[in-house]
């Protein structure tokens, strides 16, 4: 058996390894845009963060029952603005099936402690009810903080004429983030 010797002129060496040597260097470059662009998404979400909303309810007397209230703080050191929270409100006597929102516009939240927003009603689980809330953060970003304290981006303000567990706030909120595609994660 022969071995059979091919030679490689040298200026094909000096070409794979030129070619070799920009491949490594776009993976590294790739690398570190993706990089920098998480660092840039926590950049821009931590004023986000550092808004919070809930529900407070105060135990009524016989007279007068118990009174809910949404609470919002921002522990950030800048304020947020256009702050709008939303409530569920079940009315059983006009249908027990439908479930109506109440939208408190809060305005400016400033830092520090909580802002405090009496609710007009009290739904029969007090306890648990959620409370969403929209805002828009210095950086002119919107943000939508969900019942479960999940903050999700908008490309633009959400809507305020519906509520946000409808339909048409989650087909507004997936129209936002097709916009949003190539710049920014959906979800925190």
């Amino acid at each position: 058996m022969a071995l059979v010797s091919v030679s490689i002129p040298a200026d094909a060496w000096s070409a794979m390894a030129t070619t070799g040597a920009a491949l490594v260097a776009l993976g590294f470059g790739v690398a570190a845009e993706r990089r920098a662009q998480r660092l840039q998404e926590d950049a821009d979400q931590a004023q986000a963060r550092s808004v919070s909303a809930w529900i407070d309810v105060e135990p009524g007397t016989q007279v007068n029952g118990p009174r809910m209230f949404a609470m919002v703080q921002n522990n950030s050191a800048e304020p947020v603005w256009e702050v709008v929270a939303y409530a569920e409100d079940a009315r059983p006597d006009d249908d027990p099936t439908e479930i109506a929102a109440h939208r408190e516009v809060v305005g400016v939240v400033p830092p520090g402690p909580p802002i405090r927003r009496p609710l007009p009603w009290t739904p029969p689980d007090a306890d648990h009810a959620p409370l969403w809330v929209t805002f828009r953060d210095n950086g002119y970003r919107w943000w939508e903080r969900d019942e479960r304290g999940e903050i999700t981006r908008w490309f633009g303000p959400p809507p305020v004429d519906v509520p946000p567990w409808s339909e048409a706030w989650r087909a507004a909120r997936a129209k936002s983030m097709k916009v949003s595609r190539g710049r920014l994660k959906r979800r925190s």
